[in-house]
Formats: C-alpha cells, structure tokens, sequence
C-alpha cells in the first residue's frame, strides 16, 4: 500500500501547514478518494461512518477553491464632501442669483 499524503492529493500549501499544525499527516480512506474528485470539480456524495473525516474531506477543497485567486479588496474611493463637489458644479466668481422678492403685505 503507497504513504498517501495530503500534498499528494493536491492540496495547496498554506493549506498543508494548516493541517501540519494541527498534526493532521495522513489523509483517512474517504479523504483520500474525495479530495482529488472534489479539487477536479466533479461531485460527490460520500457515506462513511461517524469520525472518519467526510467534514475534512469535503471541506479541504472548499477551502482551497475559495483561496485560488482570491483578490484583497481595493480601499474604497474618497468622495468628495458635499461642499467641495457643489464647488466643482457651482463656479464661485458668479454673484448668487437675484432672490425673487415675495410681496410681505398682510393680507385683508
């Protein structure tokens, strides 16, 4: 029987320390048949018994598609304050537009 190993199966790296730090070496009989089906693409439906590893197996390559290309976010753009763009819009050499007068007599 060959040493399978989680590198073998194509896990990524940052995943592999992961698993190391946690002193996960080998993977288990399911891991070992859903990992490399799963990084492929393909689907899966996998039955094994309690403890044998189907949340790591199913959950390792979901980890490992989330991280392949994943992008930082960009810092969002500065908008400018309401008073600076009304600038922008409303050139200030210009006197202000003459006020309609409202006739203020009481009415009878």
């Amino acid at each position: 029987m060959t040493d399978v190993t989680f590198s073998s199966l194509g896990v990524a790296e940052p995943i592999l320390r992961a698993l190391a730090a946690e002193n996960y070496t080998h993977p288990t009989p399911i891991q070992s048949k859903a990992i490399p089906a799963l990084l492929s693409g393909r689907d899966l439906l996998g039955i094994a018994q309690t403890g044998t590893g189907k949340t790591a197996a199913f959950g390792i390559p979901l980890l490992q598609g989330l991280s392949v290309g994943h992008v930082p976010p960009q810092p969002k753009q500065e908008v400018e304050p309401p008073k600076e763009a009304f600038k922008a819009v409303v050139p200030q050499n210009e006197p202000p537009s003459p006020t309609p007068k409202r006739n203020m007599a009481p009415s009878t």
